[in-house]
């Protein structure tokens, strides 16, 4: 996020608060402080917005995700220098139209907020979903290791309660991240599919065994593993 866009609306929040000496400011008084708040009221929603965006950079290893993020980012800057814009003219800027930027930023504000939530409930209910299936897996083969899946779930659902917002929260979540998948492997299930199942697990599943009716058939027993586990040509 650009800091010339916080910078922006700190100043602009100021300057009208400081009553400026220009007479149209002094004569619409009580407007410009309801647009000041107003103006305080986005700025709390950017940054806001911001840290959740720069979280998820930091956290995902999608392109797409970081390309979007810098577009919003875009498109949040293009509408505050629009609103700083009017704000700061000499004359005063009519209601229609400081009510239309205002809107315009709370709209894309929104927008992308609720974008930013629907990659967080992405990229996290499919490990919650991949690590309940195992868990119901090793119930019947392997209760140590549904156990130690059970605790480190626990964990990471504590850690994606909320959007990261501050580093400390970005890495405990990638913390919890991590001990769940390491709580994944070395799972001791029995049947056909048991070896093809821990090798995808850890990203190394051959993509042949597949060609196995009984591999197929297990995993669409379980249809999470089908989209969650790594296979390719060995």
């Amino acid at each position: 996020m650009k800091v010339t866009v916080v910078n922006k609306l700190s100043l602009l929040s100021a300057q009208i608060r400081d009553e400026p000496n220009q007479d149209g400011f002094r004569l619409r008084k009580n407007q410009y402080k309801i647009i000041a708040d107003q103006v305080e009221a986005i700025l709390n929603n950017l940054l806001d917005t911001g840290r959740q965006l720069s979280a998820l950079v930091a956290i995902s290893d999608d392109e797409s995700i970081k390309n979007s993020s810098n577009n919003n980012i875009n498109i949040i800057n293009n509408a505050a220098a629009a609103l700083s814009k009017l704000v700061g003219s000499n004359s005063p800027p009519s209601n229609n139209a400081i009510s239309a930027q205002i809107s315009s930023l709370n709209f894309n504000i929104t927008e992308i907020s609720n974008r930013v939530n629907y990659y967080w409930q992405s990229m996290t209910a499919s490990e919650v979903e991949l690590s309940e299936t195992l868990i119901e897996l090793t119930g019947h083969y392997d209760p140590k290791s549904q156990n130690r899946i059970k605790a480190t779930l626990a964990e990471f659902k504590n850690a994606i309660a909320s959007i990261p917002s501050t580093q400390s929260q970005i890495n405990s979540y990638k913390s919890a991240r991590v001990a769940l998948k390491n709580s994944r492997s070395g799972l001791n299930i029995e049947g056909p599919a048991s070896s093809f199942l821990l090798d995808a697990l850890n990203d190394s599943g051959n993509l042949k065994d597949l060609l196995d009716q009984n591999v197929v058939d297990f995993l669409n027993q379980h249809p999470i593993l089908w989209k969650s586990l790594k296979v390719g040509f060995h």
